[in-house]
């Protein structure tokens, strides 16, 4: 087989696949980062949502023991 039939046969794909990893792996030699898998990305934005939930969460009942601070010196009259 010549070198032209290899290629067009699939050693493009081949030739594609292993630039892809060796910019992948320069990627994560540069920033110290590897590449995340779909679930790896989806587990992370699970945490962060419940994360920001907690926050959300946390933010609310500051401001509910707020209104109660406000609601205890609003009734009193020593101010």
């Amino acid at each position: 087989m010549s070198i032209l039939a290899e290629v067009a046969s699939g050693g493009v794909s081949g030739l594609l696949q292993g630039i892809g990893k060796a910019a992948r792996d320069i990627r994560a030699a540069i920033t110290g980062e590897e590449v995340l898998s779909a679930e790896a990305r989806a587990e992370l934005l699970r945490q962060a949502t419940e994360i920001e939930k907690a926050i959300l969460q946390a933010d609310v009942e500051v401001v509910k023991g707020q209104l109660e601070i406000n609601r205890v010196e609003a009734s009193s009259t020593s101010f």
